[in-house]
């Protein structure tokens, strides 16, 4: 294990992620200044075998790619953390707002003109039974039919294409909702 050579403070530090460089980036100290007067919090984590801490990018990455002369040049990187842009400040005030708003309804067409009874990813209300589709309304499998000879063809359904309309989900069931004939 290399000697660690103390003297980094975090003392007037805003909170961030420091590289110590008089152990060739090979430490780096997370800062947390108190709210009360009393000294500040100080973490202290070595970097990986073959790292140093990048204060640029905030990570421990290969010695080749951070320079440890250039970390206190970019120490104001932290002066980032806790701050918000204009675009984020937008988004975070329409965020808000969408969050209090009730969502608009939305009616939307589905298998035989039915509507749906909330919209898409909202949740029901509680107690409420009601599901996207009645139950009743399921149509049974059918079997496919031949084309019929002298008028025009008919489409040929299959039965496995409509797996997922023809099954009981309800309460543990997975069995058909028809009886075989």
């Amino acid at each position: 294990m290399p000697e660690i050579r103390s003297g980094f403070t975090c003392d007037s530090r805003p909170y961030g992620y420091y590289a110590d460089t008089n152990n060739d980036c090979k430490l780096f100290h997370v800062c947390v200044p108190s709210q009360d007067g009393s000294p500040p919090l100080i973490w202290s984590f070595m970097c990986g075998n073959g790292t140093t801490f990048n204060q640029q990018f905030l990570i421990c990455d290969y010695s080749d790619n951070s320079l440890c002369s250039d970390a206190e040049r970019f120490y104001s990187v932290n002066d980032n953390f806790f701050k918000t842009g204009p675009q984020q400040q937008q988004q975070q005030q329409q965020q808000q707002q969408q969050q209090f708003a009730p969502p608009p309804p939305q009616q939307q067409q589905f298998g035989g003109g039915q509507q749906r009874p909330f919209a898409p990813g909202q949740q029901r209300p509680f107690g409420s039974t009601q599901t996207p589709f009645p139950v009743s309304q399921v149509r049974p499998a059918r079997e496919p039919t031949p084309p019929s000879v002298g008028g025009p063809e008919q489409h040929q359904v299959d039965a496995a294409s409509d797996l997922d309309e023809n099954v009981d989900f309800r309460e543990g069931g997975s069995e058909p909702l028809h009886e075989a004939a």
